[in-house]
């Protein structure tokens, strides 16, 4: 009898034995189960995310791509002679806004994007890829003026002034981070007859996004003496 009671008592004891390594595997395979669903889980979001980068960069591409084949296509404008008639070329996809006030400050204003041109009266700047500006005053007195506002700028937003051409005719070109837009700016000021011409763009936020068109406008353009 003492033997059996004995023998009911080890077996108690190895069942208990059994019972929590039983438990002890069962909590580490779910800590283990966790862990790694956690884990697969990263994984994943990580992944998730690379393949959301990549198909965000590849649609810029591809738009990037898009746009630059519809703006080979170029279109010619031509001012009327009070203008000096002066010609130039520019994407024929894109949008355009002409201001005509013979007389005034700033005799014609010509502005094209490649996105619709909406004028804001409350904001005394309109970002386009390209404006082409007459001035009634002379070359002297506009350059004069855009040099005294840019020696009041502060880096980051002091633009580099530099000597060029355009058709044949010399004048400024001021480039850099402009401190009314805070978007990328390349102004090119030259004299033409008695009034001054201004052609810059404005609407470019990244590094290059018009500078391409914006040299190949400039070269285009076909001025009288």
């Amino acid at each position: 009898m003492d033997d059996l009671e004995e023998n009911s008592s080890n077996n108690d004891k190895i069942w208990k034995i059994i019972t929590g390594l039983v438990a002890v595997l069962f909590v580490v395979s779910v800590v283990f189960t966790i862990i790694f669903g956690l884990r697969v889980s990263n994984n994943n979001k990580v992944k998730d995310k690379e393949i959301q980068d990549n198909l965000v960069v590849q649609e810029k591409v591809l738009r990037n791509e898009f746009q630059q084949e519809k703006e080979q296509d170029d279109i010619q404008y031509t001012t009327s002679d009070y203008f000096g008639n002066l010609k130039f070329n520019f994407p024929k996809v894109w949008a355009t806004n002409i201001v005509i006030n013979e007389g005034g400050g700033e005799e014609f204003i010509f502005m094209t994007d490649p996105n619709l041109i909406v004028i804001d009266k409350k904001t005394p700047y309109t970002p386009t890829a390209l404006k082409v500006v007459v001035y009634k005053n002379r070359y002297e007195e506009v350059l004069k003026d855009w040099e005294g506002k840019n020696k009041g700028f502060k880096p980051p937003y002091k633009l580099k002034e530099e000597d060029t051409v355009v058709s044949e005719i010399q004048g400024k070109k001021f480039s850099g981070l402009y401190k009314e837009t805070k978007n990328l700016y390349t102004m090119t000021i030259i004299p033409y007859r008695d009034k001054t011409l201004l052609i810059s763009t404005d609407g470019a936020q990244t590094e290059d996004t018009y500078k391409r068109q914006y040299e190949k406008i400039l070269s285009s353009f076909e001025l009288r003496k």
